[in-house]
C-alpha cells in the first residue's frame, strides 16, 4: 500500500514542534515563536493537533488518535490534520524531516 500524500506532506511523516512561547486556556492556545517575532492562536482542534506533533506519532497516527477521541474515520479527518500540519510549518511552528516517517501504528 503507497503513501498518502497531500499538499507536499507524507501521512506517514512524523512532525515535531519547534519550541516557542505556549500559553493554554479553555481548550485553545497561543503560541509565541521568538525566532519570528510571530504569535499564532490555535482554536481547539489546532490546539490538539499541535499537541500531538510530539515526533513520536506520523500525521496518519496523529489522525487516527483524534478520530478514536471523537468518534470519526480516520479518512475524514486525514486531509485537514494534513492542511493543519502544513499551516504549522508555514509559520514555524513544527517541521516535518525528509525521511522521518516511522511504521504508522
Amino acid at each position: 500500500m503507497g503513501s498518502l500524500d497531500l499538499d507536499g506532506l507524507d501521512a506517514t511523516a512524523v512532525p515535531v514542534r519547534i519550541p516557542v512561547e505556549a500559553c493554554s486556556e479553555d481548550g485553545e492556545c497561543l503560541l509565541y515563536n521568538p525566532k519570528r517575532a510571530e504569535a499564532t492562536s490555535l482554536n481547539q482542534s489546532a490546539t490538539e493537533v499541535w499537541l500531538l506533533c510530539d515526533g513520536s506519532s506520523s500525521i496518519l497516527d496523529i489522525a487516527r488518535t483524534l478520530g478514536d477521541r471523537y468518534g470519526v474515520d480516520a479518512a475524514h479527518l486525514i486531509g485537514d490534520v494534513m492542511d493543519t500540519i502544513d499551516a504549522f510549518r508555514a509559520r514555524g511552528l513544527v517541521r516535518v524531516p525528509e525521511g522521518s516517517a516511522q511504521g504508522s501504528r
